[in-house]
């Protein structure tokens, strides 16, 4: 909490505590003359101030959704097996780097992932806890029949 105005300010803790990020409430109330950027703060939170601006890219030789973040990525993993002549991604791990949890950036890469399973007629099998929820939170039934 901003100690002049009672507002709101964002910290960003990369990759030490206490990176400072303008809160647009304060501008009105004074005038912040210092700023301290991380490597992630200035791209990364461009990137998180809209779910549209976040690109989720598809490494098909690595096996991965992932969503490059400054000099950090989140990451969906997954491995590609056959089961019964279906093509069957075992998504095993969802991974957000801890500065940047809480955001949604998990929740758009099981978007992503699922829906590039169900666009391709495959299977999915979910390895990770967090998908296994994001499907319990989402029950929709093109991606309740895809899972294998």
């Amino acid at each position: 909490m901003c100690y002049l105005c009672d507002t709101y300010t964002l910290y960003l803790c990369y990759p030490t505590p206490h990176v400072y990020i303008l809160n647009i409430m304060s501008l009105t109330s004074h005038l912040v003359r210092q700023f301290r950027f991380s490597p992630v703060s200035n791209n990364a939170f461009r990137s998180m101030s809209s779910a549209m601006d976040l690109k989720v890219e598809h490494d098909t030789q690595n096996k991965k959704f992932f969503i490059k973040l400054g000099d950090v990525e989140a990451k969906l993993e997954y491995a590609k097996n056959d089961l019964n002549g279906n093509t069957v991604l075992d998504m095993w791990h969802t991974e957000v780097p801890p500065q940047l949890q809480g955001k949604g950036i998990a929740k758009i890469l099981a978007q992503e992932a699922f829906n590039y399973v169900v666009d391709n007629n495959l299977k999915m099998q979910l390895s990770c806890s967090y998908l296994q929820k994001y499907l319990k939170d989402n029950p929709l039934d093109k991606y309740k029949s895809a899972v294998a």
